[in-house]
């Protein structure tokens, strides 16, 4: 589980060069290796577009601005993310995170249509196809559901609102293209995936960045949550972190948040010094041994934490109404491990998913639990019931969650509700988004509307108010 698997597994490969790759299971696991290792530094330099940056590379990158886009932080200045705070990339058909977003998606997804084939034409033992599809079903369906909440409208709001493209075999996206096809058949097409991952995915893995079923169920909770399905997200939930079998950890938080091994990481990317991202790896944005001034914490949030509570990792800036973040630690030889799922999450999920079906008892005793771990001020249940119990299970999720990417704006996006910036922000970026407001979501890469056939400007999503969604096709 250390950085250097990466290094000891089979040369990874980015495309298909021969029947060789599926010829025996070390060149199909070679073929996945090259995948997680572009799911941590993608960028887009090879696709010859302006989306590789440091605030452009890798998932890191896509938590980083699902952070800095809400309230909960603030960056300051006009350093790194500073676009993606003040919505500039958000705007912009042209913007480095709408093109870095779309690419990495679909390129992963294209490389995990190319093994479902190969492996299926290949003469590997049935056993070990199912293991392998799996697997690249379930790395698919993620990516699918990452780039259908940012292209696109939730769930809930209807499913046959406007999605994205669906592609179920290879194909080479420079030369042809599907149309934006609606929101329920994207998420067909991602709960299908993941299903039959949860099914038939081993629980054993050699690796911890490896997906096995203890993840695909946990990515399967957080697709259950955004579609509404509350019971499925509690079973999913708790059968992730029943299955990766440890509980809560609260001295990790001392650790600085970079360590794969960490007991309470169900997932996790490894990094090592000669495979780093240098200034553009995660940890850069939080640590100010990278970049001054990096990301601070809105006095408003640090306000939420009791002085006991492990995970109120905040310091006063001198002179200053904000706060540094130490949650995240940067290492010299930028070799810093991310983050990607914790048993903590799939508590919450929990949580939520009985709090909403109509068993607030067991949420609450759920809930409980995690305060309690964290907080020893937590002595006994808060008492909520119905809204004010979900309120306060979506306030734990800032609270634990923070700045990985899935709480706050998140949140706020998925459950179409209406949200601002408080005064900690400067005036001109303190934006109010009514639900749904066109600026929770990114534009299509203009890009893509030039070389796709299928794709063209009246396909485009809002950009302004008033402006309405197009129609699935």
């Amino acid at each position: 589980m250390s950085c250097e698997d990466f290094v000891d597994e089979p040369q990874p490969q980015a495309e298909v060069g021969s029947e060789a790759v599926f010829s025996s299971p070390e060149g199909v696991r070679a073929f996945l290796t090259g995948t997680y290792r572009a799911l941590r530094g993608f960028n887009d330099e090879l696709a010859n577009t302006t989306a590789s940056n440091d605030d452009s590379e890798g998932y890191g990158s896509l938590m980083n601005t699902r952070t800095v886009v809400g309230n909960d932080f603030v960056q300051p200045a006009f350093q790194w993310m500073a676009f993606e705070y003040r919505y500039l990339a958000r705007e912009s058909s042209n913007s480095r995170k709408v093109n870095f977003v779309w690419n990495m998606a679909y390129e992963i997804i294209n490389s995990m249509n190319l093994l479902i084939e190969g492996v299926e034409a290949s003469g590997l033992s049935e056993n070990q196809k199912e293991e392998f599809i799996a697997e690249a079903r379930a790395i698919r369906g993620l990516m699918y559901f990452e780039a259908v909440k940012e292209y696109a409208l939730p769930y809930a709001a209807g499913r046959d609102n406007v999605g994205i493209p669906i592609y179920l075999e290879s194909a080479s996206v420079a030369s042809t293209g599907n149309p934006r096809k609606s929101v329920g058949e994207v998420y067909d097409v991602i709960r299908a995936d993941l299903e039959y991952a949860s099914a038939n995915i081993p629980v054993e893995r050699d690796f911890k960045w490896r997906i096995n079923k203890a993840v695909a169920d946990g990515i399967l909770a957080r697709v259950y949550l955004h579609m509404g399905l509350w019971s499925e997200a509690a079973t999913a939930a708790n059968s992730a972190r029943t299955t990766y079998g440890a509980g809560l950890a609260p001295a990790s938080y001392a650790d600085g948040f970079d360590v794969l091994e960490s007991p309470e990481w169900i997932w996790g990317l490894p990094f090592s010094a000669d495979q780093t991202l240098y200034y553009g790896s995660f940890a850069s944005f939080w640590d100010g041994t990278r970049y001054t001034p990096t990301i601070k914490a809105n006095p408003t949030f640090v306000a939420e934490f009791s002085e006991t509570d492990v995970r109120n990792l905040f310091t006063p800036i001198a002179n200053d109404v904000l706060y540094d973040v130490e949650k995240f630690e940067a290492n010299p030889d930028f070799g810093e491990d991310v983050v990607l799922m914790r048993v903590a999450e799939m508590y919450l999920i929990e949580a939520e998913g009985l709090a909403r079906s109509g068993s607030e008892d067991a949420a609450a005793e759920l809930l409980f639990e995690l305060q309690s771990n964290r907080d020893p001020m937590f002595t006994t249940p808060s008492g909520n019931t119905g809204d004010a119990l979900i309120e306060e299970i979506l306030l734990e999720r800032r609270k634990e969650l923070y700045a990985e990417g899935l709480a706050d704006f998140p949140d706020y996006r998925r459950l179409q509700m209406g949200w601002s910036r408080d005064a900690s922000h400067p005036a001109a970026f303190r934006f109010a988004l009514e639900p749904n407001d066109y600026r929770f979501f990114l534009l299509i890469p203009q890009a893509e509307i030039d070389a796709n056939p299928a794709i063209n400007e009246e396909d485009q999503n809002p950009n302004a108010p008033g402006d309405t969604w197009p129609a699935a096709k």
